[in-house]
């Protein structure tokens, strides 16, 4: 059906209406001499249906041998577009251009996108990719999707295991997989004990493999043993393996930040945006920034779609904050920013870590200001030590046990 309207579209159709007359003797005179109606809709005083443009001449004849007047509705069809417009020669040339344009650009790549890496950023890849030849704006033909694939592994050497790059129509898709070192023996040949790494209290120990040496609830110092991987048989031998585990503890862990009150601050001068239009991989700026050092940049970029469809141009608004220095700046702001540094080196440090009460003080001195926070808190616990053997004792021992089996 989609494709008959199309078809009627293309060689043109008329909507017309005939009153008066024999309505029945009409359609009949129709039928007879091979004139095909659509759409028809019958009244008590008229008939409306569509005809081909072509044979709308004919029922002139047929409309008087009825009794009937017709007259036209509507008329449809790319034959009566171009009629309408054919002194508007502009818009014919625009036409001609938007298809000769999508033709072109159809040719290139229009967005490049990447899927199956946990470890590495979105960004490290696409600049890989892109070193191989796969990015915006790059012509399809161009583009070995085999060879482009073993550059992105060697540029990432040893990051990755496995890459694929797929060209689908003007869209790219690099898919890969993360490198992941696999232990050359999984029979565990290397034995080794988990230790503390740090003085604090037990809060759970999970034994994977191993034997437990120290419970829940005891109290442990750095270098004490928490998970032996020696584990005794009932006939007193021994099996040597590489203690697993997770382990748990809560202990004090400070943090201590000291800040020179004479240094020089920062102070907020201007701040300006500046728009720039992307367009496969080419940027174009709206402005400029003007030339100075210290500065922090945000960028906020909105990409444009057609559908669901990526399509290869953005717009991109950047702006800049521009500091000066400021030696005699006052003693609150510079306060304000020692604290700032020091809640950004406390985040970094206890991230990973459930803090359970803490103790913030700040001692100032002549020139510096020590700001200082007691905290305790729950951290994971244990590293790997593996286990020495004393081969000479050992064949001292075998050399004896010979000894006495000979003297018996």
């Amino acid at each position: 059906m989609f494709f008959l309207k199309i078809y009627r579209w293309l060689i043109g159709y008329v909507t017309f209406c005939a009153s008066g007359g024999f309505t029945e003797r009409f359609l009949n005179l129709c039928t007879q001499k091979g004139i095909v109606l659509n759409n028809v809709s019958i009244n008590e005083k008229s008939i409306s249906a569509d005809i081909r443009a072509s044979q709308y001449r004919r029922l002139r004849e047929t409309a008087r041998l009825s009794g009937s007047k017709i007259c036209c509705k509507e008329k449809h069809g790319l034959v009566f577009f171009i009629r309408r417009n054919e002194n508007r020669a502009g818009l014919a040339i625009g036409g001609v251009f938007f298809v000769v344009f999508m033709c072109i650009v159809s040719l290139f790549v229009w967005n490049v996108e990447t899927t199956g890496s946990e470890k590495l950023s979105r960004q490290t890849i696409l600049a890989a990719a892109e070193k191989a030849g796969v990015y915006p704006g790059a012509l399809r033909r161009n583009i070995d999707q085999y060879q482009a694939a073993e550059s992105i592994i060697t540029t990432l050497n040893g990051k990755l295991s496995w890459v694929s790059v797929n060209i689908k129509g003007s869209h790219a898709v690099v898919e890969v997989r993360d490198y992941v070192a696999r232990r050359e023996d999984e029979t565990y040949s290397d034995p080794c004990n988990i230790v503390a790494d740090f003085d604090g209290e037990l809060l759970s120990v999970e034994v994977h493999n191993g034997t437990k040496a120290c419970p829940e609830g005891s109290g442990v110092k750095k270098g004490d043993l928490i998970i032996s991987g020696i584990f005794e048989n009932r006939d007193t031998s021994c099996i040597f393996m590489e203690a697993r585990g997770i382990i748990t503890a809560i202990h004090d862990n400070d943090l201590t930040i000291e800040k020179n009150l004479n240094q020089n601050g920062k102070s907020f001068e201007s701040r300006k945006t500046v728009r720039k239009i992307g367009f496969f991989g080419l940027s174009i700026p709206l402005g400029f920034f003007p030339k100075k050092q210290d500065y922090e940049q945000y960028e906020k970029k909105v990409t444009l779609y057609f559908g669901k469809t990526k399509l290869p141009f953005y717009i991109c608004e950047i702006t800049r904050a521009y500091y000066n220095e400021a030696a005699d700046m006052e003693a609150e702001k510079k306060y304000s920013l020692f604290f700032d540094d020091f809640s950004i080196e406390e985040h970094e440090k206890y991230k990973n870590s459930r803090i359970l009460n803490q103790k913030l003080s700040v001692q100032e001195k002549k020139e510096t200001i020590v700001i200082k926070n007691e905290i305790k808190c729950i951290d994971f616990m244990g590293v790997n030590q593996k286990i020495e053997f004393d081969t000479q004792n050992q064949q001292n021992n075998l050399h004896k046990k010979a000894e006495n089996l000979f003297t018996n």
